[in-house]
């Protein structure tokens, strides 16, 4: 022990005490192997899962092992099907046989399924969803694989309208089709803390679907791990957020998908009960679509407090954000770098939708006409801070045709090429601010 050292321990008489007790008594390694069920498609339902060379053979009789005990760890060794499943009375099986994997209601205390040794839930080659989730449910899922799946709602997993789920690190859902979320369908409450939702497919919400209101109305978290290279041949690539649902993205990484509308997050809605998106943190970038590369709204509602929508790019119009008769508020944050064929690089406003700019930047961007912003004859932008970068600007936005900064598409005049970094308003009618 060097001499800075010898001093620390003894300025700190209590810490020598303190690992001399972890050493005889040995209670934080205790926590450390707390203990768990084990689950081995070689294994036996007879069994009592305590033990790796004595684990149950089905996920089902674990769960239901949790659901009664005090031990609510489950740890998969290695790759789990249908044929291993099929061993599971049918009373614990999905009643509708539509998903290989079933928990119908673990109870109130958070059950953890972590894996070991490739861990993998399959459904590969079934035709079916690989988990369902519902009823009075806690789950938290880490270092596992979900694949294979193929479901109308969910290829790879679903939660019902009660149940709660969370995603950690180590766990992906990965490479499953759906009609209503490839990956992901949420009627219930959905975490994301961690891992991926990763390569799905699907026709709307290639990552996750959140469920209509009439359907549970699902709510999704995002607070770390990622979405990313997802499909949805129709809108929402990564995300698609449902009238009356809500995703509140805190951190992490939307990247890479692809759609029509919304390569990144398609928020949804329709009169009375529209759909919520807030980003408070994290990314959105280099997705693709024809409009919204990055958010795409329709009849939805989306506040951006922070965070950054970067480097997306569409076919048509919007490369970053895409409103028709939506609501954008920017509060803080970057749009920047993003690309579009045709209309507004950042922004654009379609037939009634509205941006409303209290603060952050829109940089970088480009397009043929309004390269940080485009807004059509019937739609309202009210700025009172933030800055729009113009032209001769290191951070300029840049317009092919009109507007480097920003460009209102009824008139000539209505064009703006200058840095825009005081307040002004206009809506349908006005010219206020405006060349």
């Amino acid at each position: 022990m060097n001499q800075m050292s010898r001093k620390k321990y003894i300025k700190n008489p209590l810490k020598i005490v303190f690992f001399a007790f972890i050493a005889v008594c040995g209670f934080p390694l205790a926590a450390q192997n707390a203990q768990s069920y084990y689950v081995k498609a070689t294994g036996f339902d007879i069994n009592n899962g305590l033990a790796e060379n004595a684990p149950f053979r089905t996920l089902g009789k674990a769960v239901e092992a949790a659901r009664q005990s005090e031990i609510k760890i489950i740890t998969v060794i290695g790759e789990l099907t249908e044929a291993s499943e099929s061993a599971l009375p049918a009373q614990l099986r999905d009643p509708l046989r539509e998903s290989v994997f079933y928990i119908r209601n673990s109870g109130t205390v958070d059950i953890i399924i972590t894996g070991k040794n490739n861990a993998v839930l399959s459904a590969s080659g079934m035709g079916k969803r690989v988990l369902k989730i519902e009823g009075n449910s806690r789950i938290s899922i880490q270092n596992i694989v979900v694949s294979g799946g193929k479901s109308a709602s969910g290829g790879g997993m679903a939660v019902g309208k009660n149940a709660l789920v969370t995603l950690k690190d180590g766990a992906f859902i990965s490479g499953n089709t759906g009609t209503s979320g490839g990956g992901i369908f949420v009627s219930g409450a959905f975490t994301l803390a961690g891992g991926a939702v990763s390569k799905n497919t699907a026709t709307n919400g290639g990552g996750i679907f959140l469920a209509p209101a009439d359907d549970g109305g699902g709510i999704l978290s995002m607070t770390g791990g990622e979405i990313s290279s997802n499909q949805a041949a129709n809108a929402g690539g990564g995300v698609t957020i449902s009238r009356g649902c809500l995703f509140t993205l805190d951190n992490g990484a939307i990247w890479g998908n692809k759609a029509q509308g919304g390569g990144g997050v398609a928020a949804a809605g329709v009169e009375n009960s529209v759909s919520s998106f807030t980003m408070n943190n994290g990314v959105i970038s280099s997705n693709q679509a024809v409009w919204g590369s990055g958010v795409y709204l329709y009849e939805g509602v989306f506040v951006m407090t922070n965070g950054r929508i970067n480097t997306n790019a569409a076919q048509d119009s919007g490369g970053g954000v895409w409103s028709y008769n939506g609501f954008f508020s920017l509060i803080n944050g970057t749009i920047a770098n993003n690309k579009a064929s045709r209309n507004g690089g950042g922004v654009c406003l379609s037939e009634g939708g509205t941006l409303d700019m209290t603060g952050g930047i829109i940089s970088g961007n480009s397009s043929v006409c309004g390269g940080g912003v485009y807004t059509g004859g019937y739609n309202t932008f009210t700025k009172t801070g933030g800055v729009i970068y113009g032209l001769a600007t290191a951070q300029s936005n840049k317009a092919g045709g009109n507007g480097d900064a920003a460009y209102k598409s009824n008139g000539a005049k209505h064009r703006r090429n200058t840095t825009l970094d005081t307040a002004f308003q206009f809506g349908s009618d006005s010219d206020e601010g405006w060349e």
